[in-house]
């Protein structure tokens, strides 16, 4: 798996090691390189295969089509971690996607200043760069 991330955050190391997973949603999860591999963040996709364009405000689901959730997940927790999302009115920041195959473990973002606000406190974490994977999920 060939991933390349520039991404930055105040709360969550976005880059070392990548790991790919597909399971409904698309994550990709940074650790240290070396053992034992200690997690330092990261980054979920739940989108409809093929999305591109702008990532539209996960609040305005209308209960029955295909969410558009983005969220990171910090090292503050070791279960199921602190996940964040983009719930402002409107969110801050931009998310587009040029390319999103989760099934062939295909990612290529680019995040600007884009606002992902604690489900757990008033923390709000903004990510900018870009991430890209290339090639099977595992």
């Amino acid at each position: 798996m060939n991933v390349i991330s520039t991404l930055t955050s105040s709360c969550a190391t976005l880059q070392g090691r990548a790991l790919v997973n597909y399971n409904g949603n698309f994550g990709i999860a940074f650790t240290e390189a070396d053992s034992p591999y200690t997690f330092l963040g990261s980054v979920q996709f739940q989108l409809p295969d093929g999305f591109t364009g702008a990532v539209p405000d996960p609040e305005a689901w209308d209960g029955m089509s295909d969410r558009h959730v983005v969220a990171m997940t910090t090292a503050a927790y070791d279960l199921h971690g602190n996940h964040c999302w983009s719930n402002t009115q409107p969110p801050a920041g931009s998310l587009i996607m040029q390319t999103f195959e989760p099934n062939a473990g295909i990612v290529k973002a680019t995040f600007s200043a884009f606002a992902l606000h604690s489900c757990t406190g008033s923390t709000v974490c903004t990510v900018t760069g870009t991430i890209e994977t290339k090639g099977s999920p595992q």
